[in-house]
């Protein structure tokens, strides 16, 4: 995945990417995540991940 954006966003986008890698993202949230990554939206996605990972 090719970075780009502001430090904050770039930051976002490697913090989810782990999750996804370690599969610490609850299943029923993965195609969320995934498309907000798709669609340039790191901070949302992070946002999606972490509520999904405290709500699981």
């Amino acid at each position: 995945m090719e970075l780009k954006g502001t430090p904050i966003e770039e930051e976002a986008a490697m913090i989810v990417g782990e999750y996804l890698e370690k599969e610490m993202i609850p299943e029923q949230a993965v195609e969320s995540v995934t498309t907000l990554l798709k669609n340039d939206q790191p901070i949302e996605a992070l946002e999606t991940a972490q509520n999904a990972r405290q709500n699981s």
